[in-house]
């Protein structure tokens, strides 16, 4: 990936979900075309430029991340019983309603 990058660009290595080690950099892009090859580790960042810096850089990320997962990942629960389980399922089946979960509490 960093050979089709252009003559002075950095490439960013921020995870290891691959469990495989950085490879195939190819030297002449490091020394002759000044390509840089840097790694990225996301506490570090939020925690760095002193403890005031650090508060702000984390509290608007976690504001960046929420947005994303409350647009993406949420869901909505009903709560039901062990007894009405049933109809409750039956009725949010044909009802269409799409993201939406039932969740069963004792004496709900």
């Amino acid at each position: 990936m960093l050979t089709m990058l252009p003559p002075g660009s950095t490439l960013w290595v921020y995870g290891r979900l691959s469990h495989q080690a950085v490879s195939g950099v190819e030297p002449l892009d490091l020394i002759y075309r000044g390509k840089q090859l840097k790694g990225f580790l996301l506490t570090s960042w939020l925690l760095s430029g002193g403890t005031v810096a650090a508060l702000r850089r984390v509290v608007r990320t976690a504001a960046a991340v929420a947005a994303g997962i409350q647009s993406v990942f949420a869901s909505e629960f009903k709560d039901t019983s062990l007894q009405d389980m049933h109809a409750n399922y039956a009725a949010l089946l044909g009802s269409g309603n799409t993201g939406v979960k039932l969740r069963v509490r004792p004496g709900a």
